[in-house]
């Protein structure tokens, strides 16, 4: 499986001590080298930023130039815009990616976006981990993620919890 990734799945889960989450998952993932930059230069010390930097389960690659990455810098931060042109580029199966902006682009150029709350799910489902609920909250309060009321609720429900 060709996984992609953007910033915020990676941090997020670094946040909460649960990126190893990524590559017991997918495996290998590919982040663009601005998605590097943006956590490992730009975020050092910030959490995922050692980790990545070392991670062996992270293949970094740029995006050759094209009209695609060039109409997304101007809807999207450089990090969402490089993620999505390369998935399109490499035909990635999968876009790590939280931000709904993003995610509604990559639905429509027929991507497949999962947000951290999808790879919890995923976690709970395969015995990764035995529940969302904790992981959730934590993401609330340590990651300061919004997650709306609404789908915090549906996300325990489809976890049944």
């Amino acid at each position: 499986m060709v996984v992609v990734s953007d910033t915020s799945p990676l941090i997020n889960l670094a946040a909460i001590d649960h990126l190893w989450l990524i590559p017991k998952i997918y495996g290998q993932v590919i982040i663009p080298l601005t998605v590097f930059n943006e956590i490992v230069v730009e975020g050092i010390g910030e959490p995922g930023a050692s980790e990545i930097q070392i991670a062996d389960w992270v293949l970094i690659k740029t995006c050759s130039p094209s009209s695609l990455w060039d109409n997304l810098k101007s809807d999207l931060d450089p990090g969402e815009a490089e993620a999505i042109a390369l998935a399109v580029e490499i035909g990635a199966d999968r876009i790590l990616m939280d931000e709904r902006k993003g995610r509604q682009i990559a639905i429509n150029l027929s991507l497949k976006p999962v947000g951290v709350l999808g790879i919890l799910l995923r976690a709970k489902h395969e015995k990764f981990v035995p529940q969302v609920r904790e992981l959730m909250d934590r993401l609330l309060e340590e990651a300061d993620f919004y997650i709306h009321t609404a789908l915090y609720d549906e996300i325990l429900a489809i976890a049944g919890e």
